[in-house]
């Protein structure tokens, strides 16, 4: 007798962990974490066949049908083992890749590292199309980082020279802060189009 084999969609079903979002994420709903295998950037990798697939595209095109061609699929939580659907949403590869730096994923390791080579590129003079151009960033993510600084730089600046006497541990904790608001940052945008626009609560820290 022929023993029947499960889908991908069933075995994958029986493998996710229903995860809170952690305080002040402005995705409410939990994540359903992958606890399979993991490829090596962090993405569930399930059985199809005779190949390994991304767990979160099996969910996906379980709900929603095939891919386009040409399309990604974004994590609106961050989160690259999480296959609820509703974290989920179509993009483009260049939007993918705002929210790979802006988690600091791929070659740019702490989002801070990605904001730092921006902001050297403005204090030189260039434009934010040379800047994009000179790290091969997309142009929308460069204006992002530039509009972030803008706000947010004089307060990096002022906790840097008040932890300056704490040394190394200092400058961790100031990198720290900045790398928290570049998350809310992208998290505010991701948030606007998951909530139907609705702007979330951004708190921010006083320093005592």
């Amino acid at each position: 007798m022929t023993r029947k084999s499960t889908s991908a969609i069933e075995r994958l079903r029986g493998k996710l962990k229903v995860t809170p979002q952690e305080p002040g994420n402005t995705i409410p709903s939990p994540c359903h974490v992958f606890t399979g295998a993991k490829f090596r950037n962090g993405y569930g990798a399930i059985q199809d066949g005779k190949k390994k697939v991304k767990a979160h595209r099996v969910a996906w095109e379980a709900e929603h049908g095939p891919i386009p061609s040409g399309q990604v699929i974004r994590h609106k939580c961050g989160n690259r083992a999480c296959c609820n659907v509703t974290h989920m949403e179509l993009g483009t590869r260049a939007e993918n890749s705002y929210d790979c730096i802006a988690e600091g994923h791929g070659n740019w390791g702490k989002p801070h590292h990605a904001l730092f080579k921006v902001v050297d590129g403005l204090n030189t003079g260039m434009t934010q199309q040379e800047i994009a151009t000179s790290l091969n960033l997309p142009c929308g993510e460069v204006g992002r980082l530039t509009d972030f600084w803008a706000e947010c730089g004089d307060e990096y600046s002022h906790r840097t020279t008040i932890l300056a006497p704490c040394g190394e541990l200092g400058e961790t904790e100031a990198l720290r802060w900045l790398d928290e608001r570049l998350a809310e940052d992208r998290q505010s945008i991701n948030g606007a189009v998951v909530l139907l626009n609705e702007t979330p609560a951004l708190h921010s820290e006083a320093i005592s």
